[in-house]
């Protein structure tokens, strides 16, 4: 079993991508480039 737990992991793998504001923490749409909330530009992009 543990080398189908192993695939099954592997398949059902999902990248999560998170946008947000370096300033204030607001989160945003890939696409923005000013904070809504504080008008930062400084918008960062994670990938987990």
């Amino acid at each position: 079993m543990g080398i189908l737990n192993g695939l099954r992991k592997r398949l059902s793998y999902r990248e999560t991508t998170l946008t947000e504001c370096r300033q204030c923490g607001t989160k945003c749409s890939e696409d923005t480039t000013e904070c809504p909330v504080c008008g930062s530009k400084e918008i960062v992009t994670y990938n987990f």
